[in-house]
């Protein structure tokens, strides 16, 4: 389940943040966020 905790953390990122353009589409740990 812990691992459940982490993606949720993730889905609310948007494609047109200014800190990281395009981090929707960026690979983390091998995975687009």
């Amino acid at each position: 389940m812990s691992a459940g905790a982490g993606l949720l953390a993730v889905i609310p990122a948007r494609g047109g943040s200014k800190g990281l353009p395009g981090k929707n589409i960026r690979p983390l740990a091998g995975l687009p966020l």
